[in-house]
């Protein structure tokens, strides 16, 4: 793991991984404007929330980006990764209450892109790309108001948006070009 969120305990810098919901929050934080390579987990996130962003960074030959856990709110633009793709892995991985989330240009040529796990509420997908692996995006649980807009997604020899484990879901798709792509939506 390259960063992994912590917040002040006692004076001491200490992980805030696993700590009861609406504790130890780590807000108004950023990171911007870099390369991160050769890594196995570019960032490992938790209850990274309020004016917190992801902002103009590369990873490449890591095998997950990032992994965020109850990060609700922050900002995530202009990110782009590709290399070390592992199908058991995805690039991008939220988990748990992945609310009030815009993605921006996020961009991966990866084996396995997206994972929104546990549900969502008011994810947006702006102008974001997914090209050259088998599993583009996979939602599951509740996925309340998905908005997919402006994306780019081209040679996919399997599925794009893989939607059949979502219980109740509402998702808009629009202005979007798709080109090769084996099945864009299977919900089941």
């Amino acid at each position: 793991v390259m960063f992994r969120s912590a917040s002040l305990v006692g004076g001491v810098v200490t992980s805030n991984i696993g700590t009861p919901a609406e504790t130890q929050l780590v807000k108004n934080s950023s990171v911007s404007g870099g390369i991160i390579k050769n890594v196995g987990l570019g960032f490992d996130l938790f209850n990274f929330v309020m004016g917190s962003s992801l902002k103009q960074l590369v990873f490449q030959n890591c095998r997950q980006a990032w992994k965020m856990e109850r990060c609700f709110y922050p900002m995530i633009e202009d990110i782009y990764a590709s290399g070390g793709s592992d199908p058991a892995f995805p690039c991008y991985h939220f988990k748990d209450q992945a609310n009030a989330i815009v993605l921006t240009r996020v961009s991966a040529t990866m084996e396995f892109g997206y994972f929104i796990e546990g549900g969502c509420t008011a994810f947006t997908i702006n102008g974001c790309t997914f090209e050259g692996g088998t599993k583009g995006f996979v939602f599951t649980g509740d996925c309340l108001g998905v908005s997919i807009a402006g994306g780019y997604f081209e040679a996919v020899p399997g599925t794009l948006f893989d939607v059949k484990a979502v219980g109740t879901g509402s998702f808009r798709f629009s202005g979007n070009y798709i080109n090769f792509v084996d099945v864009v939506f299977d919900d089941g």
